[in-house]
């Protein structure tokens, strides 16, 4: 449209094949890559409309797969990670803040969050840290304010906050501590 190119590549059988390139409308490469079949295989990096890179990795059967790196459009790294063979997240990953510094680190299994997690503040200060189980949270966890002071505690069952949790005042003295009960409190609270 208006004249400018928007891909280039061959068509085999109705299908693409081949090396491919497709353009942003500013005329600047958008993704560039190869088919079989209509499939997209082999290495393929797309870019943002400024000419960074936005994205790089393989295509397996039209699918994402093995590691890949992400990128915001200042070019620091977004995030970086693994795909399994059904093109979902698997194994370890991390996330950045626009700022370069990370955002939060962990395992995926079958595309959802599996095993311990770290999340952190744009200024580096950890969040959070705890498990999630088939993408939701279980097990012990902690959180702490921006200025890395703690600031509660306890578990969950099945995503939810259960048993007792400890709450901390800016000194990281307990505060209080209630009994909850699928994210509510039982009224216990001491």
């Amino acid at each position: 449209q208006n004249g400018t190119l928007e891909s280039e590549g061959h068509y085999t059988n109705g299908a693409y094949n081949g090396h491919w390139k497709f353009y942003h409308n500013n005329s600047k490469l958008k993704s560039s890559g190869d088919y079989l079949n209509g499939k997209q295989i082999k290495h393929w990096k797309t870019y943002h409309s400024n000419g960074i890179l936005k994205e790089k990795g393989v295509y397996t059967n039209g699918m994402q797969s093995g590691y890949w790196t992400f990128y915001f459009e200042n070019s620091k790294l977004q995030k970086e990670g693994n795909y399994n063979s059904n093109g979902k997240p698997s194994k370890y990953r991390k996330i950045y803040h626009i700022n370069g510094k990370l955002a939060k680190a962990g395992n995926f299994k079958k595309g959802k969050t599996d095993g311990y997690w770290r999340f952190y503040y744009k200024n580096g200060k950890l969040e959070k840290n705890g498990a999630f189980k088939d993408g939701k949270t279980t097990n012990y966890w902690q959180f702490y304010r921006d200025n890395g002071t703690k600031e509660s505690e306890g578990h969950y069952v099945n995503g939810k906050k259960a048993n007792w949790w400890l709450f901390y005042d800016e000194s990281e003295k307990i505060n209080h501590k209630c009994q909850l009960k699928n994210n509510e409190n039982n009224g216990y609270c001491l």
